[in-house]
């Protein structure tokens, strides 16, 4: 009968001997349990991990289970806990794809080139949008409260905004802001990037692209736009279509087409209202007499509060409608609209008389020659209506 203690060791058996009063596995040798402790310290005295701690000891040291009290030793060891690697990621937990666009969206701020940059996603669309925070308002909340009101105001309240604990959210200002204007905010975890890794993601792309136009000196904005306008994948359309529901015009020639179901209804009310609203105006107006070349006219002071009337002359007929290119008297060269000019000047009219076939000294009564005088006209005798009242003519000049 094998004693209880030696049994761990029966499968060892072969390998065990006894040299020089020591038992030995091979080379290695076997540690009584009163010096197992020690010899632990000693083999983590550098703190290295488990495995290395395990290669150590097994080059000369040995007793059952040795590499198990190891890993137990090195794992409560709080420096090397301390120093330990981060831990692996976890399975992804993605946020709940929304509905619809401008649903939930993602903010977050960046800074590139000494510049300071607010960054909205949308997560539905994929949509962005970059606006620089002003030098000496990056560290105020009300700037960015302000930036994000102007981008609601033009895209719409949504439902949810997802952003980091950074000052700028995490304040009384935007809890307050977000009360008001009736949105969730919720924020990801404290120093935990990963956790709003969709906006992480999208300031990684327009990092790279502003230094790509940078670089290649290309309009940064036009590059923004184009990253908005590509294709998601092969079967996704662009973020901007995604968002708008429609395709955008760029500088790649593209058909766009009114998709609307009831476009040819909105077209007809739009046409009726905008003839409604003609009508309504054209109540108070007249239509004003086209000018000619060289035409005198007066030219109305658009630059100041009296819009006075200076004296002008017109140079042609601009393509623009109603407009005219003119001259003022100092020789400047402007493009006015009609209703801005008006005649002046003086007229130079011309009579073109007739040869009369009458004798000499008979008075001529040519319809073309109108004869005139300098004394006023004098009128006739007043005459009586039937109920017996005088009525006089009045006296009027000849002009």
């Amino acid at each position: 009968m094998i004693p209880k203690p030696l049994r761990k060791y029966w499968a060892y058996r072969d390998e065990l001997s006894i040299e020089n009063g020591l038992i030995m596995k091979g080379q290695r040798i076997v540690i009584p349990k009163v010096e197992r402790q020690n010899i632990l310290n000693t083999v983590h005295e550098a703190h290295q991990g488990i495995i290395k701690s395990q290669l150590r000891a097994k080059t000369c040291v040995f007793w059952h289970n040795i590499n198990d009290d190891i890993e137990e030793m090195t794992r409560s060891c709080d420096i090397c806990q301390s120093y330990g690697k981060s831990q692996p990621s976890e399975p992804m937990k993605p946020h709940v794809l929304p509905n619809g666009p401008w649903q939930t969206i993602a903010a977050d701020i960046f800074f590139l080139d000494d510049e300071k940059y607010l960054l909205i996603a949308d997560y539905y669309s994929k949509y962005t949008i970059l606006r620089k925070i002003p030098k000496g308002h990056s560290n105020s909340c009300n700037t960015i409260v302000y930036l994000l009101k102007n981008i609601f105001a033009e895209q719409g309240i949504p439902e949810t905004l997802i952003s980091d604990n950074g000052p700028h959210f995490n304040s009384e200002t935007f809890r307050n802001f977000s009360n008001d204007w009736n949105f969730t905010h919720t924020t990801s975890s404290l120093r935990y990037p990963q956790s709003n890794g969709f906006i992480e993601r999208n300031i990684q792309t327009v990092k790279r692209t502003i230094k790509k136009a940078k670089q290649s000196n290309t309009d940064i904005q036009k590059a923004l736009m184009i990253l908005r306008v590509t294709p998601i994948d092969h079967h996704l359309p662009s973020p901007a279509e995604l968002l708008y529901g429609r395709k955008i015009r760029t500088t790649l020639p593209t058909k766009i087409n009114n998709n609307a179901t009831d476009k040819d209804e909105i077209r007809q009310r739009f046409d009726a209202r905008q003839d409604q609203q003609r009508q309504h105006y054209d109540k108070n107006t007249h239509k004003l007499a086209p000018l000619h070349n060289g035409q005198p006219i007066y030219i109305q002071n658009q630059s100041n509060t009296k819009k006075q009337w200076v004296p002008g002359t017109v140079q042609s007929k601009s393509t623009e409608p109603r407009s005219y290119i003119v001259q003022t008297e100092n020789g400047q060269t402007l493009r006015r609209n009609r209703r801005q000019l008006k005649e002046g000047g003086k007229k130079r009219v011309t009579f073109e008389l007739e040869a009369s076939t009458e004798a000499p000294g008979k008075e001529q009564n040519s319809p073309l020659i109108k004869q005139t005088t300098n004394e006023p006209n004098v009128t006739t005798q007043p005459y009586r209506t039937r109920s017996g009242r005088a009525v006089n003519k009045p006296t009027k000049l000849d002009l």
